[in-house]
């Protein structure tokens, strides 16, 4: 195969939150700690509920579920940031692509916010 491997995109992404999809608040599996979860709306008033999830490299994987499948995932340093997080690039099972942002609420929960690069957008309060 000459060193060739897989790229990072939104199949490896899912694969690993398959694997957590048992796991609840402070679950642990081999795949990472879920950390937050919520939910909110898409830019078209669709409900979307969403896991914050740290991996065992110390990254933290966002995925926003629509319907009760998996739309969008992005991976974020959470070392890097104490109140702010991103931007950071998030992948969607139909081929879109765009930015995301976890910034705290003054109420002390998070709230997870993203705009794809074909217009698309929403929200999730996590907690």
């Amino acid at each position: 195969m000459n060193g060739w491997r897989p790229a990072l995109g939104v199949p490896l992404c899912l694969a690993a939150l398959v694997a957590l999809a048992g796991c609840g608040g402070g679950a642990t599996s081999s795949a990472g700690i879920t950390r937050l979860a919520g939910s909110g709306y898409n830019s078209v008033g669709g409900d979307l509920t969403a896991l914050v999830t740290e991996r065992p490299d110390g990254w933290f994987l966002l995925s926003i579920t629509e319907r009760g499948e998996i739309v969008c995932t992005g991976l974020y340093d959470g070392k890097a940031a104490k109140t702010r997080f991103g931007p950071f690039n998030i992948t969607c099972s139909n081929g879109a692509r765009g930015t995301a942002f976890i910034g705290r609420n003054p109420n002390g929960g998070q709230t997870a916010s993203y705009t794809l690069f074909n217009g698309g957008g929403g929200y999730v309060t996590l907690s």
